[in-house]
């Protein structure tokens, strides 16, 4: 199973992306957006409907192409 958290990095202008740890591997995506509850909900989403880790790439496109139009 798969935890989700959600990341700020400070140096970017989008400062929050999100963090997927599946087992031993930990894997970040960082600068996605500035708007912090996007992101909120997104990983909240994920936790909730135990999103596997191997399908976050492309929930990533989705929301950045929802998120921008």
């Amino acid at each position: 199973m798969s935890s989700y958290k959600l990341t700020e990095n400070e140096d970017c202008e989008c400062r929050y992306g999100i963090e997927v740890q599946t087992g031993g591997v930990c894997v970040r995506y960082e600068c996605v957006t500035a708007d912090r509850a996007a992101m909120e909900k997104l990983v909240g989403l994920c936790n909730e409907y135990e999103l596997e880790s191997c399908h976050l790439e492309d929930i990533l496109d989705d929301f950045l192409t929802d998120f921008c139009i």
